[in-house]
């Protein structure tokens, strides 16, 4: 990532998946990345955290990378949300975008809308709304 200029990465590790690494993996970002943010998808306030990371990364200029550990679910979710997925932009074509994009670089991404509804509307993949648990940003 480093070779491509990449200084941002948003995790969608839930922190379950954290601990499934051998090392620190938070600690790992920290130390190898300017911007480190990690938004469990399916808990609080999910959507604004994923927002307030993609308009950093865009007011800076540099590119962001997302990651999760499948990298289909919830990248697409969190790509169709930084597309504008409920902020004027239709569910439907936020899906098509994502995946069409995906299909043209020659990976997959997929983009559930029952999942990115309850995201852009509850805030969360869960459809779980709540308090505010916030992010992690270092």
């Amino acid at each position: 990532m480093h070779d491509n200029g990449i200084k941002r990465v948003l995790s969608l590790l839930g922190d379950d998946e954290v601990k499934w690494y051998g090392f620190d993996l938070e600690q790992r970002m920290r130390d190898e990345f300017s911007s480190y943010t990690r938004v469990p998808m399916f808990q609080g306030d999910a959507k604004t955290a994923l927002e307030s990371a993609v308009t950093a990364a865009r007011e800076a200029k540099e590119p962001i990378v997302l990651h999760c550990s499948g990298g289909g679910g919830r990248c697409g979710l969190g790509l169709a949300v930084a597309i504008g997925a409920g902020k004027g932009v239709a569910l439907e074509k936020a899906k098509e975008e994502v995946e069409g994009h995906a299909n043209v670089v020659g990976t997959k991404r997929k983009v559930d809308l029952k999942k990115l509804d309850k995201l852009v509307t509850s805030g969360n993949a869960s459809g779980e709304g709540g308090t505010y648990l916030g992010a992690q940003y270092y």
